[in-house]
């Protein structure tokens, strides 16, 4: 499925979901938002490369998020979001005589649209208030690219080149979320939050290793709360 097709199915099921919630009665909200932040991922799983060791490295996500709020404690959490995942390692080569003379270092990044749907619960004080945070996710991949970077013990490091590497990864991630915030009611219409937020694949993404994604995000978000009448 090309990139154009994924983002209109997906918009698709964003604008189902919130067509289909009802937004009448006491203490229902709709609350839109946008959230950003930098993000730690990696593979977990078994390499079918017994010299390969796959390590985290820093990337990052951002989006549209999506809150129905029940009441003074219960919401639904839905949204759309780009996010970064991927993984890093290093191969070294010998001379001909077999001395260590440098090493490529890999840097696989996979582009993948995040639907999440998620109940979420908060308690605290009125403009500050702590949420917990759950659900499942689909991961639609957009791009997967790898970066090789040579690093020789003569000169150091230098880009050597970028590569797709769609054909390795399978069209779809699933998963579960859950995530830990904090966020402050700045006034009667607005909130800023900051959440922890981990998003562990279940399915195996890669067509020739068994190892599945996982990400801890850390994003700052805005919202505007739209009151029921």
């Amino acid at each position: 499925m090309k990139n154009s097709g994924k983002i209109t199915l997906a918009i698709m099921i964003l604008l189902t979901v919130g067509i289909g919630l009802p937004t009448k009665g006491q203490n229902k909200k709709l609350i839109h938002g946008i959230e950003a932040g930098p993000s730690i991922t990696e593979y977990i799983g078994e390499s079918s490369r017994r010299d390969r060791e796959y390590n985290p490295q820093v990337m990052f996500s951002l989006g549209y998020s999506f809150y129905y709020q029940h009441s003074g404690v219960f919401s639904l959490k839905t949204g759309m979001f780009f996010e970064r995942k991927g993984a890093q390692y290093e191969e070294g080569y010998t001379d001909s005589n077999g001395n260590p003379t440098g090493s490529y270092h890999f840097y696989e990044k996979l582009d993948y649209l995040i639907l999440p749907v998620s109940a979420r619960t908060s308690f605290g004080k009125k403009h500050i208030r702590f949420t917990l945070t759950g659900g499942l996710f689909t991961g639609i991949l957009l791009q997967a690219n790898v970066v090789r970077q040579e690093k020789t013990l003569a000169f150091g490091h230098f880009a050597v080149d970028k590569d797709g590497i769609e054909g390795r990864f399978k069209d779809l991630d699933f998963g579960i979320t859950a995530g830990v915030g904090v966020s402050y009611n700045t006034s009667k219409n607005s909130i800023l939050s900051f959440e922890a937020i981990e998003n562990l694949g279940i399915l195996t993404v890669s067509k020739r290793e068994d190892f599945k994604t996982n990400s801890i995000c850390f994003m700052l978000g805005y919202a505007y709360i739209i009151h029921s009448r």
